[in-house]
C-alpha cells in the first residue's frame, strides 16, 4: 500500500510524509501495547 501510494505520487511532500510515518508509528505502537497486554493476561 505505501509503495504504490510512492508510485503515485513520487514527489510527495515532507507533510504527508511526516504524517504516514506518525500514523505507521502509532500503529505499531498501538499494537506492541496489545500484544504485551495479551502476554500479561495469558501469562
Amino acid at each position: 500500500m505505501f509503495i504504490s501510494h510512492l508510485g503515485l505520487a513520487p514527489r510527495m511532500t515532507s507533510v504527508e510524509a511526516l504524517n504516514e510515518r506518525r500514523r505507521l508509528t502509532i500503529t505499531v505502537y498501538a499494537y506492541s501495547k496489545n500484544h504485551v497486554l495479551k502476554i500479561f493476561i495469558h501469562a
